[in-house]
């Protein structure tokens, strides 16, 4: 805002992490960065979060990226533990 500091995520990014735990594991073999994290954490962190750091990274839109290429530990831990958190967390 104009006046006072508007913070980057309008809720807790705890919900974003349980949203993780809950949803089931892709089956396609490959997807965008932005529709990994919008499945995994919802559209909040995939427009906000990973979009910017596609942008700064990789100079490219998270939605054209591949995420099995751009960010190979979180596609691997999703398909190993069936969570993100889960998988980087227990390997």
């Amino acid at each position: 805002g104009l006046l006072r500091a508007v913070p980057p995520f309008s809720r807790a990014l705890l919900w974003s992490g349980v949203r993780d735990l809950l949803t089931p594991a892709g089956t396609e073999p490959d997807e965008s960065a932005h529709a990994f994290a919008r499945r995994r954490f919802g559209p909040e962190v995939a427009d906000v979060a990973v979009d910017s750091l596609c942008r700064g990274v990789f100079a490219g839109d998270s939605r054209s990226l591949s995420v099995r290429s751009c960010f190979p530990a979180l596609f691997q831990a999703e398909r190993r533990r069936g969570s993100v958190l889960l998988g980087l967390a227990l390997g």
